[in-house]
């Protein structure tokens, strides 16, 4: 029986040994969990006298592992993950948009500061022609950050389709270890290092796509996506299927084994996967809407002033730019719908001030009735003021034609085809205008330049008060011709001043600058030198004028119709295109900021994206310090129970030897 204490410890010490150094060799192996050996006496034997032990043996190789922890690291990791991997994708967006010199603010100040030029020499056909060249590279700049943008969801959508490939390789590996794991605790043993294995692929499924798992009786892994989508079911796995075509409206989406079993973008907490979907769904879109809105208000603007004047040739301004096609804005969501619904561009003047970088969502709730809810911020139009201030949904009814449209921020939805209740579209009004901008001017002396109305001094007049301005206002959609009257401005003693029409049959209306009607019709006004009086004369388009200085007693204007006078030195109308660099155009910044809005969007996504990135990369380093130190390696314990074990076996030889010699004296006694 002391041969047999001897060997068993032996035996035992050995064990602890050879798992000792299994650790010390997997010290740098990722995902190894420490593991120890932990010893139990066998049972002694009665001799009559007392109990005597019958040395020691293994009861269980175990490893370090605890589950909580790992989850806390898994989940960080995941949320790290996510933010690391959007932040990444936001620092290629913003190569897209410099400051300075190489920035698009360059390109778009250049071409509204060149007008100034042609202001001053109407004729100089130099002048004209730099407009045009200028006008190009903003169109090409356009056009090219609209296609880089492009270029940037394809490599996005290439790291989202390889991100699940790496995860269904991940999950099918974790199917195969569950049987490799079951069959080995058939035999009763814990099988540590597949153990290891598997945790290790789950962490690493866990950095693409948060996972959850259930371990059954037969100590397999389920593992859920989603919450409830088992991607791993004993030692079977589903794929997950990425596809763009299953979204109308163009997302990305994750489906459950096929492309159809949509898994809900909400569901999706964390992982690369989540980040690459918010950058490719979201962050993308949201610059280019920003892009696109420029775009548009750049193209509406100029092309409304434009055709308020007269070219060399005395004709009237045609597009400066090829108006932007709407054919594709309007995305239907129900397939089987029967609606017919069409976006344009709101006729009223001021339309392109209005326009918001947003998409929006329209619902039939009934035929001719729908909710329409701009995706930006959330808000539901109102159709009883006519804007986004609504936090419910509230129901628009489609009026009979030829009214049939409804028009909200600066777009006008017109309905062809009734639909039904539960039809669904996505409207998408700026996705593609940036991609869209060309010059429609091919010569300078098309630039409409002169402005088809003119005003003479009074021959009396002094020389204190100077015409600063005067132009048409930009021309709404079909708005009505130039006034059939001359008009007559006349001022007081006081200073105040009047404002008749030749014609008596025709009604002048006298608005400020902020679009307010004054009263008494025709005046007297008191006037503010530098101050723009709008002047509308039978309801038809207002004539901006400017007159600066101090008016003398007396002093009188006409305003009549340019025709028959030599306009080449008019440059009416192209006060109003220059006047435009200042207009307060897009979210109260002016034109000449335009690109403002474009990049405050990057940027301000980017300084969240990376706070996210250092604030989830801190918690996750800090919950696998905490993981680590529990299941990780210490080199320095390994070596202070390597001593303890070594001298162990040691002492266990040295005890064995001793009952060798004690055995062979009793022999050699009785022999």
């Amino acid at each position: 029986m002391s041969f047999n204490v001897a060997v068993t410890a032996l035996t035992a010490n050995q064990s602890a040994l050879q798992v000792i150094g299994h650790n010390i060799a997997n010290v740098n192996t990722p995902g190894y969990s420490r593991q120890t050996v932990s010893f139990e006496q066998v049972p002694g034997q009665n001799f009559g006298n007392g109990y005597f032990g019958k040395g020691v043996e293994v009861a269980a190789v175990e490893r370090s592992y605890n589950q909580f922890l790992t989850r806390e690291a898994n989940l960080s990791a995941a949320s790290a993950a996510s933010a690391n991997a959007r932040y990444q994708r936001l620092q290629a967006l913003e190569q897209l948009f410099p400051m300075g010199d190489a920035g698009m603010g360059r390109q778009l100040n250049g071409f509204l500061n060149a007008w100034a030029d042609v202001v001053a020499s109407p004729t100089n056909q130099t002048a004209r022609g730099v407009v045009l060249t200028r006008a190009e590279e903003l169109a090409s700049r356009l056009n090219q950050t609209a296609r880089q943008l492009e270029e940037l969801r394809v490599t996005t959508r290439v790291q989202l389709d390889a991100s699940l490939a790496e995860a269904n390789r991940l999950a099918s590996n974790i199917a195969s270890l569950n049987q490799r794991i079951v069959d080995a605790y058939a035999s009763g043993r814990s099988p540590n290092d597949l153990l290891d294995q598997r945790d290790r692929l789950v962490a690493d499924l866990n950095k693409i796509i948060p996972v959850n798992t259930l371990e059954a009786d037969d100590r397999s892994l389920t593992v859920f996506v989603g919450n409830s989508f088992p991607v791993v079911l004993g030692n079977q796995s589903t794929p997950l299927v990425g596809s763009e075509t299953v979204n109308a409206a163009g997302r990305y989406t994750v489906g459950f084994g096929r492309p159809d079993a949509v898994i809900s973008e909400d569901l999706i907490s964390g992982g690369m996967l989540k980040g690459l979907l918010t950058f490719y769904n979201d962050d993308v879109a949201d610059v280019s809407n920003q892009l696109g809105r420029l775009a548009l208000a750049t193209v509406e603007l100029f092309n409304r002033q434009h055709a308020a004047g007269l070219d060399l040739n005395g004709e009237p301004g045609r597009n400066l730019f090829n108006p932007i096609n709407f054919n594709n804005a309007v995305v239907p969501l129900t397939p089987t719908s029967t609606a017919g619904l069409s976006l344009s561009v709101d006729p009223a003047a001021d339309a392109p001030t209005r326009f918001q970088a947003s998409d929006y969502s329209v619902r039939y709730v009934a035929p001719d009735q729908v909710e329409i809810r701009r995706v930006s911020d959330g808000a539901y139009f109102d159709p009883g003021t006519g804007a986004f201030t609504s936090a419910s949904p509230l129901t628009a009814t489609f009026p009979a034609a030829p009214d049939n449209f409804l028009s909200f921020d600066g777009l006008r939805l017109t309905q062809t085809a009734t639909g039904v209740a539960g039809d669904q579209f996505v409207l998408r009004p700026y996705a593609t205008a940036a991609a869209q901008v060309q010059v429609a001017l091919t010569s300078p002396s098309q630039l409409a330049i002169a402005s088809p109305v003119l005003i003479e001094a009074g021959s009396r007049n002094g020389d204190t008060l100077q015409v600063e301005a005067l132009y048409r206002m930009p021309v709404a959609t079909g708005g009505p011709p130039l006034p059939q009257s001359d008009i007559q401005i006349t001022f007081a003693p006081n200073g105040q001043f009047s404002v008749t029409a030749t014609n008596p049959a025709a009604g002048v209306e006298i608005y400020s600058p902020a679009g307010n009607l004054l009263t008494p019709p025709g005046g007297p006004y008191d006037f503010t030198s530098g101050q723009e009086i709008l002047i509308a004369v039978d309801g038809q388009t207002p004539l901006r004028l400017v007159l600066r200085g101090a008016p003398g007693e007396s002093d009188t204007f006409t305003i009549r119709d340019a025709a028959g006078t030599d306009m080449r030195q008019n440059a009416g109308n192209g006060q109003a295109l220059l006047a435009l660099r200042d207009l307060n155009a897009l979210d109260g910044y002016t034109l000449s900021d335009g690109y403002i809005p474009v990049f405050a969007s990057v940027a301000s996504s980017i300084q969240v994206a990376k706070a996210d990135a250092q604030f989830a990369t801190l918690v996750a380093e800090q919950a696998e310090a905490a993981r680590a130190n529990q299941a990780g390696v210490n080199l320095d314990e390994e070596a202070a129970r390597l001593l303890q074990y070594q001298q162990a076996y040691q002492a266990a030889a040295k005890y064995l030897q001793s009952i060798q010699s004690i055995f062979d004296t009793l022999l050699s006694t009785f022999r």
